[in-house]
């Protein structure tokens, strides 16, 4: 690893190391849990676009499944963990290949009222090879979790507010610091950021909003180091029983060359 990198990924650390006691998370931003115990799965199924990889001749079982969870410790700290498959299929082939892919574990804790809130975590490398590329282009905000033989290390700093009316909006950026564990390799550093506004009352919610990544590490132009995408979720609150929909647009060829969009379920269960 170069120096200069060196000192920036261990300075990157540093700075997540201190505000790890604030907040750690796992689950996707298009997921709401609450602050209670909570069991989630998400199921993202990606469009292939007609020149990518087999086209869209991929079975319809193909997608990215994340298994999620959070057990309360104290009133301050919950325990949160994620582990992420993979399934990948062609239509009139017999094989099939599944993946898993790297599990996530941290704490969560947060100042009652305050609308900032941190999340830092890791992934260790778990992750075999296989089906992880459908993984990736699921849900290319949380590719590193189908990444092997890599470590991740993140770190987020969040706003969210909710109005007296329902509105809510959140704000959520940090860094994932990417370390690579066989091969060699320099260390890489990707920047998240994403804007979010949406309703939330006592029957559903629906929230909509850009999330993006910006690799700090590589040299070249912004356009070449960033990804973007459009994304929108809608859930009913049925008691302690959530289910609902996502959707995601890639708006940058890196993706949209790969996949026309993805297509989302989701079914969350409060414990409490």
């Amino acid at each position: 690893m170069h120096t200069s990198k060196f000192f920036l990924v261990a300075f990157v650390i540093m700075i997540a190391w201190l505000i790890m006691p604030v907040f750690l998370s796992a689950q996707s931003i298009w997921l709401n849990t609450g602050e209670d115990k909570f069991v989630a799965i998400e199921i993202l199924k990606p469009n292939f676009d007609d020149n990518a990889f087999f086209g869209n001749n991929t079975t319809f079982a193909t997608s990215a499944i994340f298994l999620s969870g959070r057990i309360t410790l104290s009133d301050k700290l919950i325990l949160v963990a994620e582990l992420p498959f993979a399934h990948f299929g062609i239509e009139d082939f017999d094989d099939s290949e599944n993946s898993i892919g790297n599990p996530y574990i941290g704490l969560e804790s947060r100042k009652q009222g305050s609308p900032f809130f941190s999340e830092v975590g890791v992934r260790p490398p778990l992750a075999d090879r296989g089906a992880l590329f459908v993984g990736s282009f699921s849900d290319f905000d949380r590719f590193e979790a189908f990444t092997p033989d890599l470590f991740t290390f993140s770190g987020k700093v969040n706003f969210r507010r909710k109005s007296v009316s329902n509105v809510v909006a959140r704000l959520r950026g940090g860094p994932n610091v990417l370390i690579p564990t066989e091969g060699g390799g320099d260390a890489e550093i990707i920047l998240d950021y994403s804007a979010q506004v949406g309703y939330e009352g006592q029957q559903f919610s629906v929230m909509g909003g850009l999330t993006g990544r910006f690799v700090i590490t590589e040299d070249g132009d912004i356009g070449d180091r960033t990804v973007h995408q459009l994304g929108a979720a809608a859930a009913l609150h049925l008691g302690k029983v959530r289910p609902g929909i996502h959707f995601r647009l890639p708006l940058d060829d890196d993706l949209s060359n790969f996949i026309d969009f993805v297509f989302g379920l989701h079914l969350g269960v409060h414990l409490k």
